[in-house]
């Protein structure tokens, strides 16, 4: 079996490759049979260092996959027929041939941006199929990082270490769709009781999205209807201006990832159930019209546009500073 330090590599990083064999073999030469096509280094050469000796190391130039072959070798003696026969001397016999493909790490950012500048960077280390690495970066300003080292936001980003890359989040059409479906239903739910009356005004009019750039103007759409929605007191006991976004309406599909995760679980999730200060619905809110359960990457949108508004400090900060910054809009001076 074939193993490498450091477990998942990225491009620059030197790739030690190691083997474990059933058989007496105890040296390998190792070579790359494929590289990724913007990769400059060679194929089906032995690894060699400056001075042709073979190695058991190679740095990756670009991300991707990288196969690679151990041929493993034993030492063998000869028996000495006589002194000084060369048959005696320290020979190497062929063991077996191992194989392995190597991904080097992408490394990928999804910015998250509000309409005030605030914001952070999501930067996920993409290992074949499989998130390995997560880490908040490029904060917009000190408040955004100051939120980027809260707690909650911080254990939620650990939640997508290890998730396939199809399990971090919904596609746009599958999330959009979802919240759309949800929104409409919720809209003309209880009358008179969990609302003064039906919302017959504010209907999503953008048809169901199956494509991405579909997906983009249906959730603008729902943003729109389900802002207005809120602020009606011709449906609600008060107007919820409370449980509202952060982000602007979406013109990217990045910007629509970060919008629809806050649509659905910072703004309709918590409107739905909005029953005191202010006390927008009646008969403990709209428990029936739930959203499909939430994923590792809405999580942490979610959390980190949460920490943009908390005014407990993270270890390290100091608690004035954080108020000032995030309760009262203060900079940190230049």
């Amino acid at each position: 079996m074939i193993t490498t330090s450091p477990t998942y590599p990225l491009p620059s990083e030197e790739v030690t490759l190691s083997f474990t064999t059933t058989t007496a073999g105890t040296t390998a030469r190792w070579m790359l049979t494929s590289v990724p096509d913007e990769s400059a280094l060679t194929e089906d050469e032995y690894l060699t260092d400056a001075a042709g000796e073979y190695v058991d190391t190679f740095t990756p130039d670009v991300p991707g996959a990288y196969a690679v072959q151990c041929d493993i070798f034993r030492k063998v003696y000869g028996r000495v027929a006589y002194e000084g026969d060369i048959a005696g001397d320290e020979r190497e016999a062929y063991c077996e041939t191992q194989t392995a493909t190597i991904y080097v790490g992408d490394v990928l950012d999804l910015p998250i941006v509000t309409q005030l500048g605030h914001g952070v960077t999501v930067r996920l280390g993409i290992f074949n199929a499989t998130c390995r690495t997560a880490a908040f970066a490029l904060p917009l300003t000190d408040a955004s990082r100051v939120a980027a080292l809260d707690a909650t936001a911080v254990a939620s980003l650990a939640t997508c270490v290890g998730v396939a890359v199809t399990a971090l989040e919904d596609v746009l059409e599958t999330s959009v769709t979802d919240l759309r479906s949800i929104y409409e239903a919720h809209r003309i739910f209880g009358a008179s009781s969990v609302h003064v009356a039906a919302d017959t005004v504010n209907v999503a009019t953008a048809k169901r999205p199956y494509a991405a750039v579909s997906a983009i103007e249906a959730l603008n759409d729902v943003h729109d209807r389900l802002l207005a929605h809120m602020r009606s007191e011709s449906c609600h006991t008060a107007a919820d201006t409370k449980n509202v976004p952060l982000c602007g309406k979406a013109e990217t599909k990045a910007q629509a990832v970060a919008l629809s995760a806050e649509l659905r679980w910072r703004v309709y999730n918590r409107h739905r159930l909005q029953t005191g200060s202010p006390a927008a619905h009646g008969s403990g809110g709209d428990g029936t019209n739930l959203l499909t359960a939430i994923k590792p990457l809405a999580t942490v949108i979610r959390d980190y546009l949460d920490a943009l508004l908390v005014a407990t400090a993270p270890t390290g900060e100091q608690t004035g500073a954080v108020v000032a910054m995030n309760a009262l809009g203060f900079t940190r001076a230049a």
